[in-house]
Order: C-alpha cells, then structure tokens, then sequence
C-alpha cells in the first residue's frame, strides 16, 4: 500500500490507499479449493474471475461457511457462490467519495478497476481505516505545526489537568523542554487562582497574571468540552512587553486616525472617499457644506447608482483612472452647484488592482467669487501703485531728483525712509553722482525742512581754518578774527541739516572734536569757554573708501563707527544709464531756462549720451550739455558736436542693432514684446530700443 507524506497537499484517490495485486479465484474453482486460498493468504473475501479474466462476482469467506453448514458438496463450483453484479470504483475516484460511498451503503468490500475495466486493486475496511487514520495524524500534526508558530506560548492539557501539547514559545517560557513538560500537572507549571472553575464550571480565567521564571506573563485558560464534558483546557501566555506593545501600537493607530479624521475634516475642499468598486466610503463636512447634500444621500450607494439617480451628472471613469493619473472633470449636482473635482485612484500593492479612489471638490462658484475679488483686488492694487508712482514722482520733483533707474529708486526709497528720523547717514559714491543732492532730498524730505541746509566740504578748507569753520570762534580768538566773533556750521545748521562732504579728508585732530560734538550735540568755539547746544543732523559724504581708510589708519574707526549709522551708496552713471536720458533733458531745459536757449537733443546725440561711459558721472553729464548749449550753433544738438576726445573711449553699442540688423530686432521684440527684455538682450539702454522700434515702425506694426 502506498504511504502519502502528506495527503493534505493534494487530492487523495483510492488508488493512494488500495490494496495491490488482491487474491482472485477462477469461476471453475470448486469450493475446497476456494476455502483453501482464502486460508492460506488469511483473507476473508476474494474477487472472482470469469474465463476471460473479468470481474464476475466476489466470494466471502461466511458464503462459503454457509454452504458448509448446509452440507453443500465440496466440490461445488464457486460461481455458484459468489455474488455478482458487484460495486466497483475507480483507481482515480476521490477518497471522500469513496468514504461516503462506504458509510451510505454498508459495502465492505469493493473491486477496483482501471481505465479498461481491469481489477488493479481491491477496497476493504482496513484501507478505509489506513486511509482515515493516515488523514488523522496529519490533522494533528499540521494543527501542531500551527500551535508551535503561535507568537504566544500555547499549552494544553487533559481532564485529569495534565499536559498533552505544548508549543516552541510556551517552552521559551517556562524554560522546559517539551519531554519534561508533557505528563506534568497543571500546578506544576502554573499557579492560577481558581483552576476548578475551569475543570468544573467551564469558566474560562482571562487575563491573569502569572510568575514564571521571575517574568510577569498575561493568561487565559480556556476550557475545551463537548457535549457538556470538559475534556481539557488551554492556557495562552503572553509576556507583559508584547501586551504593552499592542496597546502602544493601538493608541498610536487612534492617534493617526485621529490625525487623519482632522486632516480631512480641516480641509476647505470637498473630499469624497470610494473603494475599488466606485462604492462611497465618506465625505468629509465640507462636501456636504458646499454641495447641500446629505452623508446618507451619497455613503453606501456606488458610483452608478448616483448617476442614474442625476445626484452627480459625471465622473471619471474607472478605465480613465487605471492610467494611474489624477482625472478632472467639471461637475454638476443636483442642488445646482458646479465643482472642479479631481479624482486619484489608489493601487494595491501590484499596482494593478485600484483599492480607493480620493476625490477632491473644489466649489468654483467659490472660486469664480475669490477670482472676482481677486482681479478686483488686482484692479485697485494697480491704481494704488499708479497713485504711488505719481506722487513718488512729484515728490521727486520737488525735491529736484532723477530716478528712472531700478538703482537709483532703491536709493531714493531709503533716502526718503531715512529721512523721517534724525540718524546718523554717511552717503557714499564716486565724484560727481550726486551725493549733495541726495542729502538736500534728505532734508527737504524731513521735519527740519524749515530749517537751514548748511554744507562745509571737509577738503576744501586748510587745516589751520577747519576748526573755526565747524565750531565758530569768539572776539580775539586769532588775528584777523571779527570782532563779535563768528558762528560755526554746526550753529548755524542749528533745528536743521549740516552736509559733510570730504569728510574723508578730516584730520584726526578735527576728527577728536567732531566726535565729540556728535555725541554731546554741544560746541564751544574756538578761544570761547562756554558751549551752545545744538540740534542740527549731520549728513556725512565721501567718494573715498572709508572702510580703506581705517585699516589703513587715515580716518579715525570710533568716528566712522559714529557716522556710519545709515549708508547710503549711490552707483554711478555708468551703472545706471536708464538716468541719462531724463538727466540730459532736464539739464537741456534748466540751461535753456537759464541763457535764454530753445535747444534740444537729436536721437543720434542721445545715442551719445547712452554709450558714453561718464567718468565724471553726473557732474560730467552737466558739464558737457551747458558746453553744448553754448556753443552749439543750431537749435537741434546732434551727435557731430561730441567731441573727439570723449569717442576715443565711447563704447558704440548701437551696432547691434543698426540698420543691417533691423531684422534682429524686429525678431527679438516679436517673441519678447518687451523694449526692456530686448534692451537687456542687447546690452543698452532701453529707451535707445523704444526710439529703433518706433523709428523702423516695428512697435506699431506688432500693436497693430
């Protein structure tokens, strides 16, 4: 008989658990000699043969006892005696067939046959009871297999209370191995408190803790019966950590829970869960506020049900969604509302089956509302900062300054912040960029604008004089000195502003008692003994490098550190020639104003003016247009008056885009439609770009 490793791995047949090659007899055997072979193989039954060695019956060995005790002849054939037409299975039939074959109808014996009707074998009881023992202890083995992977310690134990089963952690546990611990009593290895009610009322301990090898373990033991007989019990242990761990890994679960409920829940948009097979899962409160809709009108019912029934009008399809790519649609609900609503599905972990699907609803008559108010905000930001733009430009106007570039602006903006408090400003810059009128700017923009603008250039005064000229002196002070004395800058600049410009050139000396005066805004003049206090803001200049000066030791560092309060630099002209052209015409127009000229520049003379590099900045620039004022014959100023001197190092800059190069310009204004855009592309200036675009028509042409 064949023996199976494991009958539970596959589909048992009978030809798994039949008995091999069985005991046959002829048709023309006679009865004695039957009784024979049944003897001698020490078999009660036999299967019966015809000539042609098929199956015609089967003989027991209580029919041939039977003929016997009626004194039936010996030599009896034994077709006379065999019964025929017999049950037969087939090799390949199911052990669960054949099993309810055998208890439905009594039979005890049964042929088996192949294919071609041949007996291969031959089905008793004993097979039945191999075959259902065999399955048994496989039962019991693969349920101990699974009681021994248990993560807890898993003990069992009989009616009398002993152990019969133990698993691999029950072991660790109690630090026995299994032989000692099968046959041991309950007591022996646990101390429960009412172990009888187990045994005797059926009621289960749950959650006892237990001492085990100095280790605190949790318990249940449960009891195992049937039919109203206990027949044993089983305890479960469990160590405290893991318990703990449970329960830290359920508390940190509620909290993500609790954490995505308020996520989701905070959201201003609408959100809509649906599972795998488009049924709704949950809608947070703000669907419900934006779309009127209940929970119960949309939770539990699927996609296809809420659009037969017009709830929603459309929604992505699942075909749409298993591109793995959010899809968006416009749609409409039944209570009228539009939503812009995206939907993103969610994969398993093979990526191909899709679990759920997040929507996000977005109401757009909210967002039409914000856009209005949106473009209406936009609307009055823009006619603010026209607003801002002219009154900055008035202001600027009134204070005499020129700032068309984004440099000059930023100086202009912390000038004028600058100006509303009496700190300490150093302005600094290369000669002739215009730092007197910044410091002018500076005090008609504050408080003291009533009061007096003195200035005193710090290098224009010998060292001798530059002591009276800041503090004054008294009657008798040195020869030559008034009579009633003479007051100082610092005096006179008195509920005012006083410009120090130079101050890079003061001596340490001087440098002494201009520190002083700052920080006790006192001065006592020269051969005078009393002081005279005095409010005047000091606005310091220099186109040195002071910070040079002090490691180089020229310029006193608590000085610096005094002055340097507010710093304030201005780039030069070359670095800012957005300011050129303004300059030029207002310069233009103050000279006309002042010799009685009608002048104005040609664009080839501005070309000029853009391209030159201005060493001497803004004072140069001024310079050089009264020159040209002057002496220029006609009333239009073209390039032919500059002079050579200042071409030998002007930089032509137009060549790039003159005209051999219309087309490169056209080309760059059509992609960019921006004069500043192109003017940075071709490094110059931009107001030289808006005079080629509008002198070659190519502006009008695109604005047509």
């Amino acid at each position: 008989m064949k023996n199976l490793s494991s009958p539970l791995s596959k589909e048992i047949l009978v030809k798994d658990f039949m008995t091999t090659n069985p005991v046959s007899l002829k048709e023309t055997d006679k009865l004695k000699n039957a009784s024979k072979i049944l003897a001698d193989n020490r078999i009660n039954s036999a299967i019966v043969k015809d000539l042609n060695d098929k199956l015609s019956g089967i003989i027991t060995v209580t029919d041939i006892l039977h003929k016997v005790y009626n004194f039936t002849d010996p030599n009896f054939f034994v077709k006379d005696l065999s019964i025929p037409n017999v049950y037969t299975i087939h090799e390949r039939d199911s052990l669960d067939d054949v099993i309810q074959l055998c208890f439905s109808s009594g039979l005890n014996l049964l042929p088996v046959v192949d294919d071609f009707g041949c007996v291969v074998g031959i089905w008793t009881n004993t097979n039945l009871v191999n075959a259902l023992r065999l399955l048994t202890d496989d039962l019991v083995g693969s349920f101990e297999a699974i009681l021994k992977s248990i993560d807890y310690g898993i003990i069992a134990f009989n009616k009398n209370k002993k152990c019969v089963f133990i698993n691999n952690i029950g072991q660790k546990m109690l630090q026995l191995n299994e032989n000692k611990v099968k046959g041991l009593h309950i007591t022996d290895l646990l101390q429960y408190n009412n172990i009888d009610e187990v045994f005797d009322s059926k009621k289960a301990i749950k959650g006892e803790k237990l001492i085990v090898n100095n280790r605190v373990l949790y318990s249940n033991l449960s009891p195992i019966f049937s039919n109203g007989k206990v027949l044993g019990a089983v305890a479960i242990l469990q160590e405290t950590e893991s318990i703990e761990q449970i329960y830290k890994n359920l508390d940190n679960i509620k909290q993500l829970n609790a954490e995505y409920d308020t996520l989701i829940e905070s959201s201003f948009d609408g959100i809509v869960f649906s599972d795998g097979l488009g049924k709704m899962i949950r809608i947070n409160n703000a669907y419900a506020r934006i779309t009127n809709i209940k929970p119960d009108q949309i939770v539990g019912r699927t996609v296809r049900e809420l659009l037969r029934d017009g709830i929603i009008d459309i929604c992505p399809t699942f075909s749409q969604l298993k591109l793995g790519k959010p899809i968006s649609v416009v749609q409409k609900v039944y209570t009228g509302k539009k939503m812009l609503v995206t939907s993103s599905p969610i994969f398993d972990s093979t990526g191909k089956r899709i679990t759920m699907v997040v929507t996000n609803c977005r109401d757009l008559t909210e967002l039409n509302k914000l856009k209005y108010e949106v473009d209406r905000i936009n609307i009055e930001k823009e006619r603010v900062i026209q607003e801002v733009t002219k009154l900055r430009a008035e202001k600027l106007a009134s204070l005499n300054v020129i700032a068309q570039s984004d440099e000059m602006r930023r100086v202009v903006e912390i000038a004028l912040q600058v100006s509303q408090f009496d700190s300490t400003v150093i302005i600094t810059g290369e000669s002739g960029v215009g730092k007197e009128v910044i410091a002018h700017m500076i005090h008609k923009a504050s408080h003291r604008k009533k009061g007096p603008f003195i200035k005193i250039n710090c290098g224009a005064i010998p060292e001798p004089l530059i002591e009276s000229e800041l503090f004054g002196y008294e009657d008798g002070a040195f020869t030559g000195a008034k009579k009633k004395g003479k007051p100082g800058v610092f005096e006179m600049a008195d509920g005012g502003s006083l410009l120090m410009d130079e101050i890079g050139e003061l001596s340490h000396r001087m440098a002494v008692g201009l520190l002083r005066v700052l920080q006790e805004r006192s001065v006592t003049r020269v051969g005078g003994t009393k002081s005279f206090e005095v409010d005047a803001r000091v606005i310091a200049a220099t186109n040195a490098d002071i910070q040079d000066l002090v490691k180089e030791g020229k310029f006193r560092s608590d000085l610096y550190y005094r002055l340097n309060v507010i710093n304030i630099y201005i780039p030069p002209l070359r670095e800012r020639p957005e300011d050129i052209e303004l300059l030029a015409l207002k310069f233009v127009e103050q000279l006309n104003k002042k010799y009685n000229r009608k002048k104005h520049i040609d664009t080839s003379m501005m070309d000029q003016l853009l391209t030159y590099k201005w060493p001497g900045n803004v004072r140069e620039l001024k310079n050089f247009l009264e020159r040209v004022v002057v002496l220029s014959t006609t009333d239009l100023i073209t390039a032919d008056v500059f002079p050579e001197r200042m071409k030998n190092i002007y930089i032509h800059k137009s060549s790039q885009y003159g005209n051999n190069d219309i087309d490169k310009l056209e080309t760059l204004y059509e992609r960019y439609r921006s004069s500043r855009k192109v003017a940075k592309i071709l490094n110059c200036h931009q107001s030289t770009i808006i005079r080629k675009l509008n002198k070659y028509g190519i502006m009008s042409k695109f604005k047509s």
